[in-house]
């Protein structure tokens, strides 16, 4: 069977490429020819950029970022070049972007398409585009016997109730339907009569060996000597800096920071700049804590069975606070830093079982996914 993955596989974000590594990663462990519908419109490529939406910006605005930008090119640049070396040798697409408009997705040679993981239901709000992406709900491409939405998102779950006729309408689209967040599976039941399946992320398809296996430890991280906090913000987020803090001092634990993006440079020792997605693996791999305002980063913690706290997710929290449910480790989402107990420890054991038995049903929900239309 050739399979296709429609999802942000080009995003300079850590999670996103990872996941779509690990989707990749296992779907061709089960025999399955897999690869990347190479589509990534022009506002997703902006996001990204060195100044993002420069075409939309005025000649005065374009000047400023441009001064802005000057002080961070080196480490901009070589940041870049990590995520696209990744992308290219990891995810198997090439330099160039294949589609850009939906309608060079018209027709595609699968089998079968999965949709996701990722925010991929997000309503853009962006200079360039506002709305849904109707590509992300199996709009396109027109041919493919089956499409799936595997581990979906839209990061907040809550539709604007002139939204819901639009989400119904295009889950029809899908042969079966997988969310990762309880909230969206409940809006997506009432809206549409159809119960859509909770999964993991894709990154969890993937167990500790495999990933300690695929991503050892780099040369740089040699000059990075445990015991060491990991404090990786997504989001920006005061109380989240002021934990790190906090506990690197009760803990003894260093500090080794990973931001969002490269901007100015930070010229604090504790922040790497310039850290690259098999990189980020590694480092959360040999942390002692992590400290995240990031849902990958607290799938990370969890894969690697580190003591961990997420915070300053804000609207975005659902699926770290439903998966963190699931888990019976709700208190590690952090609403007040004043009431943590840096002294806990997380017994793992019991967590391992239950994160296991979810893992096992996903891989389950793709394997009956993957089987031939009658």
């Amino acid at each position: 069977m050739k399979a296709g993955i429609l999802t942000y596989h080009r995003s300079h974000n850590y999670g996103a490429v990872l996941q779509a590594y690990a989707l990749k990663t296992f779907l061709e462990s089960k025999g399955c020819q897999t690869g990347f519908v190479d589509y990534f419109p022009y506002y997703h490529s902006a996001m990204y950029s060195a100044i993002p939406f420069m075409k939309e910006k005025s000649l005065l605005s374009k000047i400023k970022h441009i001064l802005f930008f000057l002080p961070s090119v080196y480490v901009y640049q070589l940041r870049r070049k990590k995520f696209n070396r990744f992308i290219e040798s990891k995810l198997g697409v090439g330099p160039s972007v294949l589609y850009r408009h939906k309608d060079q997705i018209a027709e595609l040679p699968y089998d079968i398409i999965f949709y996701g993981s990722d925010q991929i239901w997000r309503k853009a709000n962006t200079p360039a585009y506002k709305g849904f992406n109707d590509v992300y709900f199996g709009m396109y491409p027109v041919n493919a016997k089956k499409k799936v939405a595997y581990a979906a998102s839209m990061g907040s779950a809550d539709l604007l109730n002139e939204d819901q006729g639009f989400f119904a309408r295009m889950m029809n689209n899908f042969t079966a339907i997988s969310v990762r967040e309880e909230g969206l599976q409940q809006i997506i039941e009432k809206i549409s009569g159809r119960k859509p399946f909770l999964v993991l992320d894709p990154v969890f398809l993937l167990d500790k060996k495999d990933w300690m296996t695929n991503f050892p430890a780099t040369r740089r991280d040699a000059f990075i000597h445990a015991p060491y906090l990991l404090f990786y913000h997504l989001l920006p987020c005061k109380n989240a800096e002021t934990l790190a803090n906090r506990y690197s001092k009760t803990s003894g634990e260093k500090i080794v920071e990973v931001q969002r993006k490269a901007g100015i440079p930070d010229l604090r020792r504790r922040v790497l700049h310039t850290i690259g997605p098999n990189e980020f693996v590694s480092l959360a791999s040999r942390a002692n804590t992590i400290i995240t305002t990031s849902f990958h980063g607290v799938a990370f913690a969890l894969l690697f069975e580190k003591e961990f706290y997420a915070l300053g997710m804000g609207a975005k929290k659902d699926r770290a606070v439903s998966l963190l449910g699931q888990l019976g480790l709700a208190d590690r989402y952090v609403t007040n830093i004043d009431a943590v107990d840096v002294t806990k420890r997380i017994d793992y054991e019991p967590v391992k079982k239950k994160l296991a038995k979810l893992r096992k049903e996903s891989q389950n929900f793709l394997m009956a996914a993957l089987k031939p239309v009658n």
